[in-house]
């Protein structure tokens, strides 16, 4: 089990937040390479903190083929909702 500091690192930084809400939005091919673009990091970056989630329970993953293909969990979908909405009121 993942410890509150371990949720707090991840979600007091922008990319894993952006990375969440991506892939959330259903607009987005759910796959590590499609988010890693449309949030602007590294393929590397993007894969370790999707691990990091997956190990938090906030992220699943399905291999399709050669892809692995991502999914919230329902946890993950109220934090990306949260988030989004945070990020939409800063705006």
């Amino acid at each position: 089990m993942q410890s509150e500091e371990d949720h707090e690192n991840i979600f007091l930084k922008e990319k894993p937040c952006r990375i969440l809400i991506e892939i959330n939005n259903p607009q987005t091919d759910n796959y590590p390479s499609e988010i890693a673009k449309a949030t602007g990091c590294t393929y590397s970056h993007t894969v370790r903190l999707i691990q990091r989630m997956e190990n938090l329970d906030l992220v699943t993953s399905n291999k399709e083929g050669r892809r692995k293909m991502l999914q919230l969990t329902d946890k993950g979908r109220r934090i990306a909702k949260s988030l989004s909405e945070t990020f939409d009121e800063l705006r």
